[in-house]
C-alpha cells in the first residue's frame, strides 16, 4: 500500500507540472500580438510614367528591376533572383528556358501594372 501512495503522489505531481506548463503555454499563445494584415501591392496607387518606366527596364535592363520600380517588390526580387539564377544554369541549357520564363513573367507583370494604372 506504501508503494501505491507514493506513486499516486508523483502521479499528481506530474500531472500539476503539466498543468502549469499547458497554461503557460496557453498564455504565450492567448498574449500574443496578432498579426496585421498586409495589404497587396495591387491596392497600391501607381502612377503611369513608373509603370511604363518599369516595363522598359524589364525589357531592356534585368527582368525584376522594373517590377520593384513599378510597385511590386517582391515578385520583383524574385524574378530578378531567379534570372540570375538561370545565368550560371545555362551551361546545362535549363537556365535558358528559366530566363525566358521569368522574362515573360516579367513582361507580363509590368503590363498589368500599366494596366492598373488606367
Amino acid at each position: 500500500m506504501a508503494k501505491k501512495r507514493i506513486t499516486k503522489k508523483r502521479s499528481a505531481r506530474k500531472t500539476t507540472a503539466t498543468r502549469k506548463t499547458v497554461s503557460a503555454k496557453r498564455k504565450r499563445i492567448v498574449g500574443t500580438t496578432p498579426r496585421v494584415a498586409v495589404t497587396p501591392s495591387s491596392s497600391k496607387k501607381r502612377s503611369q510614367g513608373a509603370a511604363i518606366a518599369g516595363l522598359l527596364l524589364n525589357v531592356l535592363v534585368l527582368p525584376g528591376v522594373g517590377t520593384i520600380v513599378g510597385g511590386d517588390t517582391r515578385k520583383g526580387i524574385l524574378q530578378l533572383v531567379l534570372f540570375l539564377v538561370g545565368i550560371p544554369l545555362i551551361l546545362v541549357v535549363v537556365g535558358l528556358f528559366l530566363m525566358f520564363g521569368v522574362w515573360i513573367w516579367a513582361l507580363v507583370t509590368s503590363i498589368q501594372q500599366i494596366q492598373e494604372t488606367q
